[in-house]
């Protein structure tokens, strides 16, 4: 059961990152696109089932939030990565700004992904 949960978070993550990608190319050329209802729910069920899974993972797996230096830190970029994500969305700027920031959200995400990959210890 485990690993049907943790293959569903792995979906949702892959989800999360090209629906941004894909969010950021329509915010700079296409607009119009955002305004789609869908456009606006899907992220938000797509995370919430990343949310989800991974919390279920994390009881599942028996990894106390706090025992683990690396759990609290992946939850910290995922607040940073969903910040970044805000910014660019809801905060008119010029597109080199969005470029950047989308730079800065696939660093996050990266690090979020090494982090899950490698769960380090101290």
């Amino acid at each position: 059961m485990l690993t049907l949960i943790k293959h569903l978070h792995i979906g949702f993550a892959c989800l999360t990152i090209i629906g941004l990608i894909v969010r950021v190319y329509w915010l700079l050329y296409y607009p119009q696109k955002l305004t789609h209802r869908l456009v606006k729910i899907l992220p938000h069920i797509n995370d919430t089932g990343l949310f989800l899974s991974g919390l279920t993972m994390a009881i599942g797996f028996g990894y106390p939030i706090f025992a683990v230096y690396w759990l609290p830190l992946k939850l910290i970029l995922i607040l940073f990565y969903i910040g970044i994500g805000f910014i660019i969305f809801k905060t008119p700027m010029a597109s080199i700004y969005r470029f950047i920031l989308l730079v800065a959200s696939l660093i996050t995400y990266a690090s979020i992904l090494w982090l899950a990959i490698n769960k380090p210890s101290i």
